[in-house]
């Protein structure tokens, strides 16, 4: 018997979900790509195996760095202004974003405070940091003197003492605020595993390791589902534009850095697997579902890549030319390099 929670989710995301196309639009948009809409086609005499030729997705995947055929949505200014946020790949990104000339309002190597206490690998991280930087509160009770040192479980650490770690969250608050200045907010989902704190009702970007064994009845971790990431997402979006205008354009990508571990019980591949497929479908439906929001896939731009091309030794960090390329296909994209749009923002 199907559970009643299960059955309204699937009654809920069924009556929001579905993409519908005429058959018109469907065939129109298999003769218009072309061979880019096919992985493969039958080859004559040979019943054990297709034939992938020219630009066809067969013949695409794992050649050096793989080369995608974006179709945005919508085009950004030639001098548009980047805030990113999100998972470890997310500072990648900026990073390279940064070094490509584009201007980029988040973390950049001028600051005074490292790029790894950006990391937020959660939507409900990234949600909290710029929660934290609309209200300017910031909750102490997440500030813990731990063996490492201080630690705010819902940020990243450690800290030298509790006010250290305060004033580098004030600082983070600080610099989201920059959001309201930004064209376009990219946004790179992680993961689904996320620990959860019941004293102070956070949930947390990175496991409380140096507390757990402690505090076992203080927190659990949670597996987060699809209704929740598609829930949490569409908030961030909604608040960002509350405070940043209706005018800011989002786009929503999928880190292609796996787990490092899982506390889910599975396989870290099977855990891994279900956590991008999980927010790849997220990304897309809240992509879908508004105009001003856009799916990039930097996710499969990397995972159908030559590994040994895309990948360190590790398996799990992206090598900086396959972050130089990505960056490069979404500049080719999304930016208006004949000047025909112009900046909406202004500076406050």
């Amino acid at each position: 018997m199907v559970s009643s929670r299960y059955h309204r989710l699937r009654t809920d995301s069924a009556a929001r979900s579905v993409r519908r196309l005429s058959a018109r639009e469907a065939v129109s948009g298999l003769r218009r790509l072309g061979d880019v809409a096919r992985w493969s086609v039958p080859e004559p005499g040979n019943t054990e195996s297709d034939v992938a030729s020219g630009s066809m997705g067969g013949a695409r995947v794992y050649e050096d760095f793989l080369d995608l055929e974006v179709k945005p949505k919508f085009k950004l200014p030639s001098s548009a202004r980047l805030f990113a946020s999100g998972s470890c790949f997310a500072r990648e990104l900026e990073l390279a974003f940064y070094q490509a000339g584009i201007p980029v309002l988040s973390w950049t190597p001028e600051l005074d405070i490292e790029n790894q206490f950006f990391h937020r690998y959660n939507t409900f991280s990234i949600l909290g940091d710029f929660r934290g930087a609309f209200s300017g509160e910031f909750d102490e009770r997440l500030a813990m003197e731990t063996p490492a040192g201080w630690m705010d479980y819902t940020s990243y650490g450690p800290f030298r003492s509790k006010e250290e770690l305060i004033a580098s969250r004030r600082r983070i608050f600080d610099v989201h605020k920059n959001v309201r200045q930004a064209d376009v907010l990219v946004v790179t989902l992680g993961l689904i595993e996320v620990w959860y704190d019941k004293a102070t009702d956070a949930y947390l970007n990175i496991a409380p390791s140096e507390v757990l064994a402690a505090n076992l009845s203080r927190y659990e971790l949670c597996v987060t589902d699809y209704e929740d990431n598609f829930r949490a997402l569409k908030s961030l979006i909604g608040e960002v534009r509350k405070w940043a205008g209706d005018q800011l354009k989002v786009v929503v990508t999928v880190s292609p850095v796996p787990l490092s571990a899982t506390f889910s019980g599975f396989d870290v591949v099977q855990a891994n697997t279900l956590s991008k497929s999980t927010l790849r479908a997220v990304a897309q439906e809240v992509a879908d579902d508004d105009d001003g929001v856009d799916y990039f896939p930097s996710f499969e731009s990397v995972m159908y890549s030559d590994p040994s091309a895309a990948w360190r030794s590790d398996r799990r960090h992206v090598r900086p030319e396959m972050v130089a390329h990505i960056v490069k296909t979404f500049s080719s994209a999304y930016l208006d390099r004949d000047g025909t749009e112009q900046h909406t923002r202004q500076a406050s």
